[in-house]
């Protein structure tokens, strides 16, 4: 079979049908589940991502090309192009990193492929619906069958594995190996795309352009367009509209304008049009659908949802409510006794091919251990080896200037990031459960974030406790991430809620089959009403913090969710790899 190395999965916006069976709103963990599955049971799928198109080559990591790459949006400054990778929310009370583009937060994480303790969620008022049965077991397999869930399998070659492992035997722990969506090994995946071997750069934030890790757009996306679905870019969601079509029969509207590129185009597609004498085209355009999944993200999702019940939809009070960060947070252990070689490079991973122990820093997050404390909400806190990206790694000598210490930042200059005092910092990136209870509202048709009382909460100190023993006792100092301490505000990779799942529309914005309550409706068998059609899929859904990182919870809450619609519709579909599809490379 030949191999196709020059393809795309977006298409043209012109290609776009008026009607399509399905119709999802993002591209992430959710939203790619939802689209390839559906896909596969035969529905006409049309996938709507905001963000654009970055193939494996096409991303540029270094710390100028990060910073270039970033949007930053908050309740009084909004810069850079709106289709940026990087989309930071700055708010009063905390900030969020999100990713933009075809595939979301998958482009830009650690491709960390944890499960959560499915017990301590059950403690924490999780709908009983879920745990009943196999289908959430089933579901997780799925997941990690299609992200290519595995452990690197040489972890003690990998020395800040071995600096963390020495960190945990200060808790009395020993580290753990994760799994990891990346192939470390030369492969064909499941959706039929031929992946190269992880060059072990530790920089997967970056965009990974060796095409390693198994990123949705490799994964799950490519498997909807090898069954037919469209997926096209570059395109904002607004709000939803019910549209009765008749008795009991619905079919939803979805509204979206044009993003910065798409709207250059559409722009001079009107002069065009005003030129030849015919009607300009509406700014705001739609697409209809018999179903739709809102697959935007925490924070998108629950901003379209917002947005379409100004517009007259009804839905859960609840909506916006019980949004976690959580409980995230980076500490560093800053010149440690022992060298880490923690500092990611892609540009130096490729110049060593050989992988010698100075550019080797392994998959950017790997160990993790459980620090089990009553005291802490959920009775634990997951710690992990992280890598720092070469942004973070640039910001090091600039907070060592700004706290009084210009000895240090010079020498830190002269260094570099790979001697010296950057080579000896251990990246930790701590993941626990907080009290969910952020708020998101609509102001000024403008989402913000209100949780004045995030930084009061016990487990931080709890934090600075724990990690202080483990890396003061390796001879370093305790250290917040450079982004936090300057900002003076907690930075979560991990948004969660804002949908949150209920047992009827009282408790909650989505039901365990992540199906949207509506509002005034009569109540049957202590259920309550759905609007048939709708459902969210993403991490907007979750009711409370995980205490893992959230992508393989996301995506096995949506192969769920995707077997009960299915079972629900007289639908079927598998997850085998199919035959007769093409070959592609990750890369060219």
């Amino acid at each position: 079979m030949s191999i196709h190395f020059d393809w795309s999965l977006s298409k043209p916006l012109e290609q776009m049908k008026s009607k399509y069976d399905v119709v999802v709103i993002g591209s992430g963990y959710g939203g790619g589940v939802a689209a390839s599955r559906l896909s596969r049971a035969g529905l006409s799928v049309c996938v709507l991502e905001r963000g654009r198109e970055i193939k494996s080559g096409e991303f540029k990591p270094g710390a100028v090309s990060n910073l270039n790459a970033t949007q930053i949006n908050g309740r009084k400054l909004q810069l850079g192009d709106p289709t940026n990778l990087y989309d930071f929310r700055t708010g009063d009370d905390l900030h969020v990193l999100l990713g933009c583009g075809l595939g979301g937060g998958s482009l830009i994480n650690s491709a960390l492929a944890l499960r959560p303790e499915l017990e301590t969620l059950k403690n924490r008022g999780w709908p009983s619906a879920l745990f009943k049965g196999e289908e959430l077991e089933q579901s997780f397999l799925r997941a990690e069958r299609m992200l290519g869930a595995n452990p690197y399998p040489n972890p003690d070659s990998i020395q800040k594995f071995k600096a963390f492992d020495d960190g945990a035997k200060l808790l009395g722990l020993r580290a753990k190996v994760k799994n990891n969506a990346i192939h470390f090994q030369d492969g064909v995946n499941r959706a039929n795309v031929r992946q190269s071997a992880c060059t072990l750069c530790g920089d997967c934030w970056s965009g990974c352009n060796v095409g390693a890790k198994n990123t949705v757009a490799l994964t799950y996306l490519t498997d909807a367009l090898n069954h037919g679905a469209d997926i096209f870019t570059t395109l904002q969601v607004q709000h939803l509209e019910k549209v009765e079509v008749s008795g009991d029969v619905s079919s939803w509207r979805v509204n979206y304008t044009l993003n910065k590129k798409q709207k250059i185009r559409h722009k001079f597609k009107r002069i065009s049009s005003r030129l030849k004498g015919e009607k300009d085209e509406p700014s705001l355009k739609s697409v209809m659908a018999d179903i739709v999944i809102v697959a935007a993200g925490s924070l998108g999702s629950t901003e379209i949802l917002l947005r379409s019940k100004e517009h007259g939809l009804e839905l859960s009070d609840r909506l916006g409510k019980g949004f976690s960060a959580n409980g995230d947070d980076i500490v560093l252990g800053v010149n440690q006794d022992q060298q880490v070689n923690g500092n990611a490079s892609q540009k130096r991973a490729m110049k060593n091919t050989q992988g010698a122990a100075g550019s080797r820093v392994g998959p950017n997050c790997m160990g993790y251990v459980r620090y089990k404390d009553e005291d802490l909400e959920g009775g634990a806190l997951l710690i992990e080896d992280g890598a720092m990206i070469p942004a973070m790694s640039a910001l090091a000598p600039l907070k060592a200037l700004t706290s009084g210490k210009p000895k240090r930042a010079l020498k830190m200059l002269m260094d570099g990031p790979f001697k010296g005092l950057r080579a000896h910092t251990q990246t930790h990136y701590l993941v626990s459960h907080d009290s969910s209870e952020g708020e998101m509202i609509l102001k000024n048709d403008r989402l913000e974030i209100h949780w004045p009382e995030i930084h009061d909460q016990a487990l931080y100190k709890k934090y600075e406790t724990v990690m202080k023993k483990m890396i003061e006792g390796l001879g370093g100092e305790y250290k917040e991430s450079p982004l936090s301490e300057m900002s003076g505000r907690k930075v979560t990779a991990h948004p969660l809620g804002g949908c949150g799942m209920g047992d009827d529309v009282e408790t909650g914005v989505v039901n365990h089959k992540c199906q949207v309550f509506q509002t005034g409706g009569a109540m049957e068998e202590e259920t309550s009403e759905v609007h048939t059609g709708l459902y969210v899929c993403d991490g907007a859904v979750m009711p409370t913090s995980l205490g893992a990182n959230p992508m393989l919870t996301i995506a096995a809450m949506a192969e769920r969710a995707m077997i009960l619609l299915a079972e629900d519709r007289g639908l079927s579909f598998d997850d085998k790899r199919k035959k007769g599809v093409p070959l592609r490379s990750a890369t060219s």
